[in-house]
């Protein structure tokens, strides 16, 4: 069929508008009785199937009946056809105006694909032909790196101009989303490069109007590219210029469209910001702003300018229960986690993005770009309704205070002022002291205004130190106010990690509470458990149990709810698992679970927060898949409820990756280990005790890999962290000092290593059990000290005690008894008790087969040593099997010349030798002589050995 003429576009244009206004079961009986000529009847059919399926408002009606008109056999170009410098690949698209296809360069100057529009010999005249020109200078006046470039443009032979485009390769950034299965944070900030974009081109007085998923195509890198400036405005803010831009009926996506663009009105910055908000909304939510029953014109017409778009999380929660979780769990979430995570900020941007009234929204995408990155940092929106509270939130949020204090400090004042009236208190006098805590909060943040210092910010540290001074003044005639006050401050130097601060203040809070309630009120039991926190965070274990078992005494005897009975479970826990009683910690901890899920539900923090504390236990008692489980469940959930960045994800990151490293898997700990770190680093950049444990489990996978000087540093940033915050008295100090004395043993420097171990055993042993899990780790290394010094008989009987007090405390089967046993070969090995040796070696080999299996390194080190005490006792067969198998494994896990790999090396071309392999022995052993002299020096005699096996290999 031919093109038609102009005056039967006319027709069909006239007849297209007054059929798509009936309902859509009356327009094609209408167009048969309204029309005799075939050719046009059927063209209108086809635009109105077209509208049917997809909305007629997307494109022109000139565009949409392009569909239906067969090209003339020129309009589309056969691969190879040449328009030079281009040689035509395929089609990739067509439209009103042309067609879109993959080319390649032809003239042998460079390789180059790019995409070549071209536009349609009929359509190559008049506002047509002005407008696809008007988008390849839009386009060469564009260059940034998130828009598709304009490459080159020319006239083709027969008089038709052409662009050639960067080619992108991508999905439309929805789809993309979904399948990266991007979160919530992560599509803000794709976002956020898109706005950066628009931003651009508006501010090169370029308006795009048809904003819409499919023209932002994501590359796999993740960089977002802008497509699509065909209808793009040339914007004059006078309005001097002609809109060079209409044909027709207006040109735009419904799904997208504003309501001055569908009113036929000016076209503004804003009307770009209206389409952004409505692909954020659907980024988000999975769900479009709009949604009409009746998708015809009228029915799109009728939504877009009268219909107010629900807010996000109302969308969410009208969505099928099975497609919401869908949703959500793309997003890596649970429904009402996603539900959460969209409220406040995100839905105040979205909505002020699709105001109806173009001068209610963000003027420009520069401004919604903001607004984005404010919420990002955690500052205050602009879309956000204005209020003290909600700035003070934001304030403490962005500061070192992490979220929980964001709303700690107005709840937990306010809300904790009317909870000390809860018994026998009437009304107006709770109202009044809610009133005096406001009062007090808000002066504080009065503080923070810039007109009262200006030229900088004052920090949230400043506020808490400001407001902890004041409270001996404020609030006098109102103790109740006053004690709750000194409990929230306390609780907000904890997160601090000044504890000693927070002790103070705690116990001023419970003599308050003390003279006020006496000795058995909840509120003392609440004060109870916040000294004993302070307590156990400085290693005063003993002082910490003391204080929670008297608190869970009132709770008990109150018949206290199960949210308190909870803390008090878990503070217990806490207790017993410092003071080394791993069951007694554990049994508190599943109670502290249960009454957590039966308060907050199975899916809260709280839940989480039991869970992690389990996992603990779980692993120091050697159960390191039931540990790696509940890490995994504490995450899930800690990613439904909390933000990205937040102190709980990275503590639960940092067991994971303690986990992984015990298990072997050293690429895996590392990672997760950094990123926690990294997040701590955020969190705490001033420094803060849980960053330098974080900081110094790194530096122990570190070194475990073979890097002394990169682990050597985390060590010393980790212990000059912690003599800050808790001073050098402290359990912690001396697991730092233990990290630094492995360090000095492994570089041979044996009178360092001995003394810093004794340096730590004595802090330890002011704090915790004789029977302590750190204790005994300290005598182990300090016999492993004893035992390179040659004192073999006095490092055999402490591993032989380590044996059994480890085996009483947690069971035969566990790591800890594993390693004290190849203590005790070590020792025999060394006095050439061979036996000994061999039956020591075996019984560590047999736990760690039981507990992880023949695929990790603790199972391949055992073998290493086994294969030398069979082979010493004659059965070098033997010998080379367990050595063959170490060396397999090790050399897999680690570079040639790490320690262990050479180790396992020397050890298998010693077997080899003794049974007279040489030409098989001679190459392992050059290797391991490397390995040694990098490890250990030349002149170590564990070198000098492995160089004498080597000569006689030779």
């Amino acid at each position: 069929m031919s093109t038609p003429s102009p005056s039967e576009w006319s027709r069909i244009e006239s007849l297209f508008d007054e059929a798509v206004g009936l309902p859509p079961d009356q327009r094609e009986a209408y167009v048969t009785a309204a029309e005799q000529d075939p050719r046009i009847r059927d063209e209108v059919h086809a635009m109105l199937r077209a509208d049917a399926r997809e909305g007629i408002l997307e494109r022109s009606v000139g565009d949409v009946a392009a569909d239906f008109v067969p090209p003339d056999p020129d309009e589309t170009l056969a691969p190879g056809t040449e328009i030079p410098p281009y040689r035509i690949v395929r089609p990739v698209g067509a439209g009103g105006m042309g067609t879109v296809y993959l080319a390649e360069r032809a003239d042998g100057q460079f390789d180059q694909q790019v995409a070549l529009k071209l536009i349609r010999s009929d359509r190559n005249v008049g506002a047509i032909r002005t407008r696809f020109l008007q988008e390849r200078q839009i386009l060469a006046n564009l260059d940034h790196p998130n828009i598709a470039k304009l490459l080159d443009g020319g006239i083709t032979g027969d008089g038709r101009p052409y662009f050639a485009l960067e080619y992108v390769e991508g999905s439309p950034i929805t789809r993309y989303a979904d399948e990266q299965r991007l979160g919530v944070d992560e599509r803000v900030d794709l976002f956020r490069k898109v706005c950066a974009a628009v931003a651009y081109a508006q501010q090169r007085l370029v308006v795009h109007r048809d904003l819409k998923p499919s023209n932002i195509l994501v590359t796999p890198e993740g960089e977002p590219k802008l497509l699509d400036f065909g209808i793009a405005k040339l914007f004059d803010p006078d309005q001097r210029r002609p809109d060079l831009t209409q044909e027709g009926t207006s040109v735009f996506t419904p799904e997208y469209a504003a309501p001055e663009q569908v009113r036929g009105e000016g076209i503004t910055t804003a009307t770009d910001v209206y389409a952004l908000g409505g692909i954020l909304y659907e980024l988000l939510s999975g769900a479009l702003p709009l949604t009409p029953q009746d998708r015809s014109l009228v029915g799109w017409q009728r939504a877009i300018l009268e219909a107010e778009p629900a807010p996000i999380t109302r969308a969410l929660a009208r969505t099928p229960e099975r497609e919401r979780a869908e949703i959500a769990a793309r997003r890596r979430l649970s429904a009402a986690g996603l539900s959460r995570r969209l409220r406040g900020d995100l839905t105040n941007v979205v909505e002020k993005s699709l105001r109806k009234e173009a001068d209610r929204r963000y003027a420009s995408a520069a401004e919604l770009l903001e607004d984005l990155d404010a919420f990002r940092r955690g500052l205050p929106v602009r879309a956000a309704p204005p209020s003290l509270t909600y700035r003070a939130r934001k304030y403490v949020a962005r500061n070192r205070l992490a979220v929980a204090a964001a709303g700690a400090v107005a709840l937990a004042l306010i809300g904790g002022a009317v909870a000390t009236s809860w018994q026998a208190q009437r009304a107006e006098q709770a109202a009044e002291r809610a009133t005096g805590v406001t009062r007090f909060l808000v002066s504080l943040f009065e503080d923070a205004d810039p007109n009262a210092a200006p030229g900088r910010e004052i920090t949230a540290r400043e506020l808490l130190d400001r407001g902890a001074a004041r409270l001996d003044t404020e609030l006098v005639g109102d103790a109740q106010s006053r004690s709750e006050l000194l409990r929230v401050v306390g609780g907000l130097y904890d997160r601090l990690g000044e504890y000693p601060a927070a002790e103070e203040l705690h116990e001023r809070a419970l003599e308050s509470r003390l003279a006020l309630h006496g000795p058995d009120h909840p509120l003392v039991a609440e004060s109870l458990g916040d000294l004993g926190r302070a307590r156990l965070a400085q290693s005063r274990y003993g002082d910490a149990d003391s204080l929670f078992r008297r608190a869970l005494t009132i709770h008990e005897a109150a018949g206290a709810d199960a949210a308190s009975m909870s803390r008090a479970y878990a503070d217990l826990g806490s207790a017993a698992e410092r003071l080394g009683e791993l069951a007694e910690a554990a049994d508190w901890y599943e109670r502290s679970r249960t009454a957590a899920a039966q308060a907050h539900g199975p899916r809260s923090a709280e839940v989480a927060r039991a869970l992690q504390d389990l996992a603990l236990v779980q692993r120091q008692s050697g159960a390191l898949d039931d540990a790696q489980a509940s890490l995994r469940e504490a995450l899930a959930i800690y990613q439904e409820v909390r933000p990205a960045v937040h102190s709980d994800i990275a503590e639960v990151l940092h067991g994971l990756a303690w986990n992984r490293h015990v298990a072997g898997d050293r690429e895996e700990a590392e990672r997760l280990s950094r990123e926690s770190v990294e997040m701590r680093r955020r969190l705490y950049p001033n420094g803060h005790p849980e960053l330098a444990i974080g900081i110094r489990n790194l530096g122990t996978i570190l070194r475990d890999g073979g890097d002394l000087d990169q682990a050597e540093a985390l060590f010393r940033e980790s212990l000059a962290m912690t003599l800050e915050f808790l001073g050098e008295d402290h359990v912690e100090v001396a697991s730092a000092v233990n990290d630094l004395a492995i360090v000095s043993f492994i570089r041979q420097d044996l009178a360092t290593a001995q003394e810093q171990l004794r340096r730590a055993r004595a802090l330890y042993e002011r704090h915790l059990p004789a029977d302590h899990a750190r204790l005994l780790t300290i005598d182990g290394n300090l016999a492993v000290v004893a035992l390179r010094l040659g004192q073999s008989d006095e490092a055999a009987r402490t591993f032989e005690r380590l044996v059994d007090v480890r085996t009483e405390k947690f069971g035969a089967a566990h790591p800890d008894v594993a390693y004290a046993w190849i203590g005790v070969g070590n020792a025999r090995a060394q006095g050439e008790s061979w036996p000994e040796a061999r039956e020591a070696y075996e019984r560590a080999l047999s736990i760690y087969r039981e507990l992880y299996g023949e695929d990790h390194v603790d199972t391949a080190v055992a073998k290493r040593f086994l294969a030398r005490a069979v082979g010493e006792e004659g059965d070098w067969d033997s010998a080379t099997r367990c050595a063959a198998e170490a060396h397999a494994f090790l050399s897999g896990e680690y570079p040639e010349t790490h320690r262990r790999v050479a180790e396992a090396a020397a050890e298998l071309g010693r077997a080899h030798l003794e049974s007279g392999r040489r030409n098989e022995a001679t190459p392992l052993l050059a290797s391991a002589l490397s390995g040694y002299e990098a490890a250990f020096g030349v002149d170590d005699a564990r070198t000098r050995e492995v160089a004498e096996l080597l000569a006689r290999s030779r």
